[in-house]
C-alpha cells in the first residue's frame, strides 16, 4: 500500500544519510560558496523539507487508520444497540397484549358469576 511505501521511503532515506559523509564545502577561493554548494545547500533543504512531510504523511494515515477502526467500532455498536432496543419493544408489546387479555379474561369471568348469580 502507499503507507508502506512511504514508511520504506522515509527508512531508506534516514539509513542513506547516516551511512553518507557529509557534502563538501564547495567555495570559491574567495571564501563565498560555489553555485555547486548554493545547487548542494538547496537539494539537502528539499530533501529535510521532503523527509519531515513523508513524516507527517504517515502519521496523518494512521491516525486516519485509528479514526477509520474507532468508527468501524461506533458503527457496530450502534448496530448493536438498535438489536437491542428493537427486542424491548418487541418485548414490553408482548407484556402489554397479555395484560389486556388477562383483563379481558378477568372482566369475562366475572360477567359470567354475576349472569350465573342472576339466573
Amino acid at each position: 500500500t502507499v503507507k508502506r511505501i512511504i514508511e520504506n521511503f522515509v527508512k531508506m532515506a534516514s539509513n542513506n544519510n547516516n551511512n553518507l559523509p557529509p557534502p563538501p564545502d564547495f567555495r570559491t577561493p574567495t571564501g563565498h560558496p560555489s553555485k555547486i554548494g548554493e545547487v548542494s545547500m538547496k537539494v539537502e533543504s528539499v530533501k529535510s523539507v521532503l523527509k519531515d512531510n513523508l513524516e507527517k504523511a504517515v502519521d496523518r494515515g494512521r491516525k486516519l487508520e485509528e479514526i477509520d477502526a474507532k468508527s468501524e467500532h461506533l458503527a457496530q455498536d450502534a448496530d448493536h444497540f438498535n438489536q437491542k432496543a428493537s427486542d424491548a419493544k418487541k418485548m414490553m408489546w408482548r407484556r402489554k397484549m397479555r395484560n389486556i387479555a388477562i383483563v379481558i379474561f378477568a372482566i369475562i369471568i366475572l360477567a359470567l358469576i354475576i349472569w350465573w348469580a342472576a339466573s
